[in-house]
């Protein structure tokens, strides 16, 4: 379940520089 942790942090990295 690490692997859910750092899609999720992505994801939100990539609507904050949006």
């Amino acid at each position: 379940m690490k692997r859910r942790r750092l899609f999720f942090l992505m994801i939100i990295l990539w609507n904050y520089r949006h």
